[in-house]
């Protein structure tokens, strides 16, 4: 919504916000179509009734301006000190004035050390604090033709500008800045920057934990267009900037919306109980931002919350819908070996009734097997036990040496395919005594796969088939963790496993 429209005929630029006095200050070209009571640019406010979609009357601050380029840059938070481009002495740079009995003082420079501007274009901006200068001029380092410097009150005298970084400033200029309430967030305008709607667009940055600022991101629509958009301010939750979209001069623009609230996530984890077990977990809680928030694992998951997780690490970014990301790397560890120790493998599954290993779009069952190579790999002196399961359905006895058979198969493939020492896999078949399990992800707790279990899914025919599938398995367990080349120990029983019956 535009403001002010029907009451002056030129430029109005530059709000700034007196919450004390509930006043809104701005500097003015013309008014009414006509030049300013004294020269170009003159100090004039309303009072703040945008909760009721208006603006009051504007009045001048005729006491403050003089024959030169006049503007409001700060307000003190009681109200009672008002900052000013010092255009009443012979230097370029920073004034203050104070009321004293309801009559404003005359303007006094501000000496800020080592602040040096030569050119014409430059500003300042205030914090209520009064601890806090934000600066944008053309220095000895500037990247282009204005950058933002920063200049803090410490030991009773203000410090040397400091130029922000080179994310922030461009080879072309950033003005116009303006400081959050709780100083975390960094508005300015720049034509410099990607992603430019066309002339100077609005841009925020949010200050990060090592108190640098981050990547700016363009402040979007309604704020910006293909004109010039710039000088923001914030008054609780709503925004006052100006633009010339659409017209030969600037006006005063505003609209609510909701804070743009810093991007914070916290996470916990929960390391595997099993060595290469598949029960790590990883929870996040976003504990402020701008939502709908956007989830992307390192592992392709676009979820919130990851379960069922092997060990090693996991990256994720997460986007809130102001742009932030927020990045880290969350490591899921692992027991070590220990003799008698159960490995996770994954899943190595089988055709009904048979030995022959399944492979199709969902189960790979030989990429599992390289997973145990590459476990007897990065373990030289492990001795692994691969014990073969099958599903409930049939005769015990012919169960057991269906299972033995399925052990034997992977023993035979690491072996011939593979070239393991067959000293260091024992092939082992259970039968159907050793159910396996799931997880409840909503209760977190485990469910044994029993026939009774299944049975209540008999109404269901592909889970029904997929839960005894998932007793049809093999697992691992450590043997030993002395292996060498010159073991005797190992059984000459195990090459004759290599004959299937």
């Amino acid at each position: 919504m535009i403001l002010l429209e029907d009451q002056s005929g030129g430029n109005n630029l530059a709000p700034i916000y007196d919450f004390q006095n509930n006043r809104i200050y701005l500097v003015c070209s013309a008014l009414n179509g006509k030049n300013n009571s004294q020269w170009d640019q003159n100090i004039f406010y309303f009072l703040n009734n945008l909760n009721e979609g208006k603006t009051s009357k504007l009045y001048e601050l005729e006491e403050l301006n003089s024959k030169l380029n006049n503007g409001v840059v700060g307000v003190s938070q009681d109200g009672k000190r008002i900052y000013l481009l010092d255009t009443y002495s012979s230097k370029k740079g920073l004034s203050v004035v104070e009321y004293h009995e309801g009559k404003l003082s005359k303007p006094k420079s501000i000496e800020i050390p080592n602040l040096k501007i030569e050119t014409t274009n430059y500003g300042f901006y205030v914090h209520p604090d009064e601890k806090t200068i934000i600066i944008s001029y053309q220095g000895k380092s500037s990247r282009g033709l204005e950058d933002l410097y920063i200049s803090n009150f410490e030991f009773g005298t203000w410090s040397s500008p400091m130029q922000l970084n080179s994310k922030i400033n461009s080879e072309g200029y950033e003005i116009s800045p303006f400081l959050s309430k709780d100083k975390d967030t960094l508005y300015f305008a720049s034509n410099g920057q990607q992603n430019s709607f066309g002339d100077a667009d609005i841009f925020y940055s949010i200050k990060e934990k090592n108190g640098d600022w981050s990547a700016p991101i363009n402040m979007g629509e309604p704020f910006n267009s293909k004109y010039f958009d710039a000088y923001l301010i914030q008054i609780d939750k709503k925004f006052i900037w100006t633009s010339t979209r659409g017209k030969n001069k600037a006006d005063l623009y505003y609209t609510q919306l909701k804070e743009m609230k810093r991007l914070k996530v916290q996470f916990s984890s929960k390391d595997v109980s099993l060595f290469n077990g598949t029960d790590g977990q990883i929870t996040l809680e976003t504990i402020s931002g701008n939502p709908p928030y956007q989830f992307k694992w390192s592992n392709g998951v676009q979820i919130q919350d990851l379960y069922q997780l092997r060990a090693g690490s996991y990256s994720i970014t997460i986007r809130d819908e102001g742009e932030q990301q927020f990045d880290t790397t969350i490591t899921i560890n692992q027991p070590e070996l220990i003799i008698n120790q159960e490995i996770r493998i994954p899943q190595i599954q089988y055709k009904k009734d048979t030995w022959e290993f399944i492979n199709n779009e969902t189960i790979s069952s030989t990429d599992s097997l390289e997973k145990i190579v590459q476990l007897l790999t990065q373990y030289p002196k492990l001795v692994i036990k691969l014990v073969s399961h099958t599903d409930c359905r049939g005769d015990e006895a012919r169960n057991l040496i269906l299972s033995h058979n399925r052990s034997r198969a992977c023993f035979k493939y690491l072996v011939e395919k593979k070239g393991i020492d067959p000293r260091r896999v024992i092939p082992v078949g259970m039968g159907e005594s050793q159910p396996t399990y799931i997880i409840d992800l909503q209760s977190l707790s485990k469910i044994e796969i029993i026939e009774s279990y299944i049975n209540n899914f008999k109404e269901d025919p592909i889970k029904f088939e997929s839960l005894h599938q998932l007793n049809r398995r093999t697992e691992g367990i450590v043997e030993r963790l002395n292996f060498n080349e010159s073991d005797k120990e190992a059984d000459k029983n195990y090459f004759n496993y290599l004959n299937l019956p």
